[in-house]
């Protein structure tokens, strides 16, 4: 089996090509570095990760944009990921512009990522490279020394112009990787790969020569498992289907006896919709919720610009959404009705801080502080406190009301 890694680079370029209407060359940039550019930028020596400043020297009249998710539409960072999932069912984003793909055992990687490479022809973008090899680490390096001249002799050309493609077979890939810099072996953190340059270890091959058990005297014991077999190009870990993202819904047939009875039920439907968002690490950029009563179907919906996924955020969302129903059908209380909402858009959360509270009235109280106790054991890196409830203002509430997306920013 193989994995296709496929990167777009100019993706964000070409988008904020399209929403400036601009012609001067665009560089986009985050935290001070270069994460796209145009193929203009490309052609006068900028790469991605470049300090901005040098990019300015190498194309002084590019017009530098910050990096800004929301600006996007979810519609155009999802174009990589649409592609690799009608190439194979099983795709991995790391970036909306970075993607893994899984193989079938008797599918050519070369055919497949030749497919991809026709498929994206008229999207947004100016190159797309890809890697295929026999696992993760492999199809990425291939990706990511598109640049180095090292690669130059076993690039395959491709029929597109915009396109490169480099394919590692099983057997040489760890012939392959031997005399390239320890800054390739990109699965370990920076402090990783700097800490083996500082040890006087350049290649990979270097690293490749050192037993485990020596690595295991400089670094903890899983990295150096991990040094051990990423330096002989060996890769255990697979391509996790996360695209598309499921929705999650919840559903009840009811019968509601007042207007009231409805605002109860909708709120602990966003108390599931929220335990379930927060267990998976998700957010949703749309909320609905659709009702099946003697007078017929009926279905309202919000899209949101900022994923949410906290309880009261989604009860606001859900009883403006039973309103607008409610004053549409008379059939909606004094029957049997079905009810369902979801949540949809889905994307990946990442959690800075988590609060863990229980009123001290409440008989799980000790439940929470054995929790907190327990984490403060599992993460020991991390500060995990028993702390109290925070006071929420009047005008906080009532600004919640009128926007109740407001917690989630």
């Amino acid at each position: 089996m193989s994995v296709l890694h496929a990167w777009l680079q100019g993706l964000y370029a070409g988008l904020e090509g399209i929403r400036s209407s601009g012609t001067s060359a665009l560089v986009v940039a985050r935290e001070g570095r270069v994460l796209d550019f145009c193929s203009r930028a490309q052609g006068r020596g900028v790469v991605s990760g470049m300090p901005i400043g040098h990019a300015h020297q190498c194309i002084p009249d590019a017009s530098v944009v910050e990096f800004d998710a929301d600006l996007y539409r979810p519609d155009d960072l999802e174009f990589l990921p649409r592609l690799g999932a009608a190439v194979s069912p099983q795709v991995e984003v790391v970036e909306p512009e970075q993607i893994f793909v899984q193989l079938g055992a008797r599918e050519d990687g070369r055919a497949a990522a030749r497919r991809l490479v026709r498929a994206a022809a008229d999207g947004p973008g100016h190159t797309l490279w890809v890697g295929v090899a026999v696992n993760r680490l492999l199809a990425r390096i291939a990706t990511l020394g598109m640049e180095d001249d090292r690669f130059r002799g076993v690039v395959l050309s491709s029929s597109d112009p915009r396109a490169e493609l480099l394919a590692i077979s099983g057997d040489a890939g760890e012939k392959f990787i031997r005399s390239l810099p320890v800054s390739y072996l990109w699965p370990l953190p920076q402090e990783v790969r700097g800490r083996l340059e500082r040890l006087g270890l350049k290649t990979v091959g270097e690293v490749a020569e050192i037993s485990e058990g020596i690595l295991a005297h400089q670094f903890d014991a899983v990295t150096a498992r991990c040094l051990h077999n990423y330096s002989r190009g060996r890769d255990a870990s697979v391509v996790s289907s996360d695209y598309p993202l499921p929705e999650i819904a919840w559903e009840r047939e009811i019968h509601l006896a007042s207007s009231g009875a409805m605002w109860q039920v909708l709120s602990g439907a966003a108390r599931y919709l929220a335990d379930e968002l927060s267990a998976e690490g998700l957010g949703g950029l749309t909320v609905s919720l659709e009702l099946w009563a003697d007078d017929g179907r009926h279905r309202e919906e919000r899209n949101l610009s900022r994923p949410v996924r906290r309880s009261s955020a989604l009860q606001q969302i859900l009883c403006r959404l039973g309103e607008g129903i409610a004053r549409r059908s008379a059939a909606v209380t004094g029957s049997p009705v079905r009810m369902r909402a979801v949540v949809s858009s889905l994307m990946a959360q990442r959690i800075v801080q988590e609060s863990i509270f229980s009123a001290a009235e409440r008989s799980d109280q000790k439940e929470v502080r054995k929790l907190v106790s327990d984490l403060n054991d599992k993460y020991t890196d991390r500060i995990i406190f028993w702390g109290e409830q925070l006071p929420v203002t009047y005008r906080e509430k009532r600004l919640a009301f009128w926007d109740p997306i407001r917690g989630e920013r």
